[in-house]
């Protein structure tokens, strides 16, 4: 805090925030070394699935195999579609109530004006809103919403959902 800068609210507001933020932001970190290690729990238990079903339609197996071995993919990318979708929730609820503590902490520091001083296009980012700030993208940097990291942890496993189902349709029509 600088000379100029006078909280607006009493000192144990301020670190009542403070914690508050700090919890948040471990939270939202936990939550992703959990999340990721559901994904890869599940992306391990696919590929056994599906490694075992190659190896029973390349030895001839009858293709009640197939049938068998689809619908218990599809219950497992189901589940994990299920697991990935709460996940990304977590994610969008962790990431508003950051930045939702984060400006009532700047509020409280009366830290508005001397981030203006700063920043006087009003551009301050802080790190909740890194989709504000613009990075050129390149080959090796790039960003597409619709498809990023924490949003990849449920369109991974709808999108083998719908490759299982080819699978069980195809045991169930030859």
């Amino acid at each position: 805090m600088t000379a100029t800068t006078t909280p607006v609210v009493s000192d144990p507001a301020i670190a009542f925030l403070e914690k508050d933020y700090e919890m948040k932001v471990r939270y939202l970190t936990d939550h992703y070394g959990r999340m990721w290690t559901r994904f890869n729990f599940f992306m391990v238990a696919n590929t056994a699935v599906a490694i075992v079903t190659a190896g029973r339609i390349a030895d001839g197996k009858p293709l009640g195999d197939l049938i068998a071995f689809s619908t218990a993919g599809m219950l497992l990318t189901l589940c994990w579609y299920i697991f990935g979708a709460e996940d990304r929730y977590l994610v969008e609820a962790y990431r508003k109530d950051i930045r939702r503590v984060g400006e009532y902490l700047q509020a409280a520091l009366g830290l508005t004006r001397e981030l203006q001083k700063l920043d006087p296009t009003g551009a301050f980012v802080t790190i909740a809103d890194i989709t504000k700030e613009r990075i050129a993208p390149t080959l090796y940097q790039w960003r597409i919403e619709i498809i990023s990291t924490t949003k990849l942890v449920a369109w991974f496993p709808l999108l083998l959902f719908f490759c299982w189902s080819a699978g069980l349709i195809a045991g169930l029509t030859c």
